[in-house]
């Protein structure tokens, strides 16, 4: 929509005006002083005062000799007028001892400075902007003969045109529709200032609405100049116009694209208001496609133009047939003060790339938040929905872009990169060729614990975010872990590639805490199930000191658990020594031989010292065993007989074998239990030393 143009009938005959301005330059030579005009600031002094009454320097045939003066002053208005002592802004030469300034500290300040004629100064479309008349003569009539306060012979007349953003003339002084003011009140007597330069004050004011309808537009350029006119006789008047002021109403985009608009910016002029990106930019079959407007640094200040409303043409065609013909909104949201937004975007959903070969032209019409917005349009943009080819060479590093962060596995990748304990690793799976979609990627990962020389191997589907691009997250694991990994990728003809074998170690504890004072102490627990023969993934193992003080809570990864950091589940934190603790572990799933159902949490006392070298049992029931070697704590959950249900297979290893029979024969005491146990740890031990070999070869 764009603004009509508005007539207004008590507008002054601009053709009558211009008659009466060729007597005007000859009655201002005739009536008034050639001393220069007044400074653009008004201090006291500046010039000399204004004369009582202009005396003549001659006359022009049919003129009075001079011009008459009212004889008396009219009486101050109550109406407030600036305070010069406290507010003193720049005044712009109008004539002989008469200037124009902004009224209040608070409004825009649209006064250029210097001789220049443009104002720097953007204001808002609904903001109204009152001025002040300085003169130092008096320009209105009182008692029996007062000033007209309208028409063509009011002393002092507002005169301002305008052009819309788009090039459209609004408000001329060509047909009669040159606003001077909302009603039949052009101006406004203030009163006397105490500056004796320019005592008498008159108001005019550019108002923003005139009964709820605006007067102004965003983007709108403003030419305004104020016109006098001093009767000389019944019939005759000195008239002058004062020089033409511009400014421009911010909220607008600052290029258009009408020719012949004031901010004119040619065919690149929606590139210059905005900026529109897509991602991808050459989407496969099933791809959504993420289209973005932003606006540009021309967009801010003076013209802080952001975006109103958006919206999408969408076509799509396949095999000569329009199969889609559709506008899709931009979500965009306009504040009470005309603030809309900087960025928006949508997505061209994957419905809409089915068909393999199609093709899609688009544009965006984005409108600025003037009432009614600037309109600008893009081009139309064209791309067609790629096929999904086959990897071209067969070979994963050729075909694929692999990503890591952190970056140091990728470059490490033969097992020097270290990770913190619960540090997660971003892979990210990349398609050399943009028209080669990817069916699916997945990471297959080997986690091996030293502490208990047993390994776990998983596998997990990356996240699809386009066809040529998939990204997923290696969980964190706990201190002194070795990961090792190969990433596969299909393509749509179920061609599969794989990776190099890549590993990192996480941290051990003395790499990632400083060593232990002696006042310091550290333990490890472990969690085995015997009835599934793993150990336990995901069991609660808390931690806690005596009388609450102290309290750590976490899960076992792989049958391990240590004290945290509070929502650092990874994160090791040192115990005080010499300190009772209490741990518990709860693995809901464990169910005892018998039938017993679910086992509840099980608790014993542990004392952290600085060295822990005891090898003692804590524990022992039919149904579980809990011992110590040095600053290992295991819970050994035993089962019997043939159940259904067992803590999750985490990791194959059996051990203490079935201990079926020893809970038979009634394993009571833990005298008897430490034994067997003993053993144990020591094949443990063995297989420990076996795999340090192992690894270190």
């Amino acid at each position: 929509m764009k603004p009509t143009f508005r007539s207004r009938a008590a507008r002054s005959s601009i053709a009558l005006l211009a008659i009466a301005g060729v007597s005007s330059l000859i009655a201002l030579a005739m009536v008034l002083p050639t001393s220069a005009g007044p400074a653009t600031t008004q201090p006291s002094g500046a010039a000399p005062a204004a004369p009582e009454s202009l005396a003549p320097a001659g006359h022009a045939a049919g003129l009075p000799a001079a011009a008459p003066v009212p004889a008396a002053a009219p009486a101050r208005s109550e109406s407030p007028g600036p305070s010069t002592s406290s507010f003193n802004p720049p005044c712009y030469p109008v004539w002989t001892y008469i200037c124009v300034s902004i009224q209040d500290p608070g409004e825009p300040d649209i006064i250029p400075s210097g001789t220049d004629k443009v104002s720097p100064v953007m204001p808002l479309a609904n903001t109204s902007i009152p001025l002040v008349v300085h003169s130092g003569i008096w320009l209105n009539s009182s008692g029996t003969n007062p000033s007209p306060s309208h028409g063509p012979h009011a002393p002092i007349q507002l005169n301002v045109t305008g052009t819309l953003w788009n090039g459209d003339p609004y408000m001329s002084e060509y047909d009669d529709s040159t606003y001077h003011a909302d009603g039949n009140t052009w101006w406004q007597y203030l009163g006397e200032s105490s500056n004796k330069t320019y005592p008498h004050l008159y108001l005019v004011n550019i108002s923003a609405s005139n009964g709820g309808k605006p007067n102004f537009f965003a983007g709108e350029e403003i030419t305004w100049w104020i016109y006098i006119v001093i009767p000389t006789s019944n019939i005759t008047y000195d008239v002058h116009a004062g020089p033409r002021l511009s400014y421009t109403y911010q909220g607008a985009w600052p290029f258009s694209p009408d020719p012949g608009a004031p901010h004119y910016g040619g065919a690149a002029s929606t590139s210059l208001d905005v900026s529109v990106t897509a991602t991808p930019r050459a989407p496969n079959w099933n791809d959504s496609v993420r289209i973005t407007v932003n606006t540009t640094p021309a967009d801010v200040e003076p013209y802080n133009a952001t975006i109103g409303a958006c919206i999408l043409d969408f076509v799509e065609v396949a095999h000569g047939i329009v199969i889609q013909n559709t506008s899709l909104p931009f979500n965009v949201t306009v504040s009470p003060t005309l603030i809309g937004n900087y960025t928006t975007s949508i997505v061209i959903p994957a419905a809409y790339a089915q068909v393999a070969k199609a093709s899609v032209s688009y544009r965006i019409w984005i409108t600025d938040t003037a009432v009614p917005g600037d309109q600008i349009v893009t081009p139309w943009t064209n791309y067609s929905v790629n096929g999904n080819g086959s990897f071209e060479n067969g070979i994963f590093a050729s075909d694929i872009v692999l990503s890591m962060t952190p970056a140091t596995v990728l470059i490490d990748q033969f097992g020097y990169a270290n990770l913190t304990p619960g540090q997660e690793l971003v892979v990210t799976v990349q398609s050399r060729d943009p028209q080669t979609a990817i069916l699916s990627a997945q990471i297959e990962y080997t986690v091996s614990y030293p502490a208990l020389h047993e390994s776990l191997s998983q596998s997990f589907t990356l996240k699809r975010v386009a066809s040529t691009y998939w990204i997923g997250t290696m969980p964190g694991f706990p201190v002194d872990t070795i990961v090792n990994f190969t990433v596969y990728a299909w393509d749509f003809g179920d061609a599969v590639e794989y990776s190099e074998v890549y590993d990192y170690h996480v941290m051990t504890f003395a790499q990632y805490v400083p060593p232990l004072s002696l006042d310091q102490a550290f333990f490890y627990v472990y969690v085995y199930d015997n009835g599934s023969k793993t150990w336990v993934q995901g069991a609660t193992v808390q931690i806690q000191g005596a009388n609450g003080g102290f309290n750590s809570k976490g899960n076992t990864s792989l049958g391990v658990a240590y004290a945290n950091v509070t929502n650092l589940p990874y994160d090791p934190l040192v115990l005080q020594a010499n300190t009772t603790y209490n741990v518990t572990v709860n693995d809901p799933r464990f169910v005892p031989g018998g039938g017993k159902g679910a086992y509840g949490p099980i608790s014993v006392q542990v004392v952290a010292l600085y060295r822990m070298t005891a090898e003692q049992p804590l524990a022992s029931t039919p149904d579980y065993v809990v011992l110590q070697q040095g600053d290992q704590i295991l819970f050994y959950l035993n089962a019997t007989g043939a159940r259904t249900v067992a803590s999750p297979t985490v990791a194959t290893g059996n051990p203490l074998g079935d201990l079926g029979l020893a809970a038979a024969l009634g394993l009571v005491g833990a005298a008897l239990a430490v034994f067997p146990m003993r053993s144990w740890w020591k094949q443990i031990k063995a297989r420990r030393t076996e795999e340090e070999k192992r690894v270190t070869l």
